[in-house]
């Protein structure tokens, strides 16, 4: 997010007052030592990593069993998490 707002794109969509903002809040987070960016995404996507042992035990347990044909998408879903920084 410091990266968007800072740049002429992120200027330009959020207002250069709000990029500002923005930018000088990442990285105040950022030097505070959070993970993940504050946006809303980001937030709900580290609770979803920080909670991938549950995910992988539904898939595990359900996901082949009831989806046989979509063993493509279980295998997606099951390697995404090998990323640490998604």
């Amino acid at each position: 997010m410091i990266t968007f707002a800072r740049s002429d794109m992120g200027r330009k969509l959020l207002g250069a007052e709000q990029a500002a903002k923005m930018a000088a809040l990442g990285k105040d987070l950022k030097a505070k030592g959070e993970k993940y960016c504050f946006c809303p995404a980001c937030q709900a996507g580290s609770k979803i990593y920080e909670n991938k042992g549950v995910l992988y035990f539904l898939l595990d347990k359900y996901c082949i069993r009831y989806n046989s044909g979509n063993s493509m998408q279980y295998f997606l879903l099951r390697n995404i998490f090998k990323f640490k920084n998604f």
